[in-house]
């Protein structure tokens, strides 16, 4: 689902303009890359947790020509689902049969 389609989805579960829906869409990425750039975190309980976090640079090897490499730092974005959400991505499976 891109950026329109959700800001479509907003606005018909709420029966508001799409403009008006796009804008709220908007804010809310806006306030989760503040809550990144602050905090680190951003925690939506039962929903999700997206930590991001500073990698520090390390050598590696080219995997064309094996030749040792440089890798600059970075950042690097962790997610793990909460609640519904991981019970969609993870249903529980059938206990086994034993015979």
């Amino acid at each position: 689902m891109n950026h329109v389609a959700l800001a479509r989805d907003v606005a018909a579960r709420l029966g508001i303009p799409i403009e008006d829906a796009r804008q709220m869409v908007m804010y809310v990425f806006c306030a989760m890359f503040e809550g990144f750039i602050t905090d680190g975190e951003v925690d939506y309980q039962g929903f999700m947790r997206i930590d991001v976090r500073p990698v520090p640079g390390r050598r590696a090897r080219h995997v064309q020509t094996g030749e040792i490499i440089q890798i600059s730092d970075g950042i690097r974005f962790r997610s793990k689902a909460h609640g519904k959400l991981d019970e969609a991505l993870n249903p529980p499976k059938p206990p086994e049969e034993k015979f």
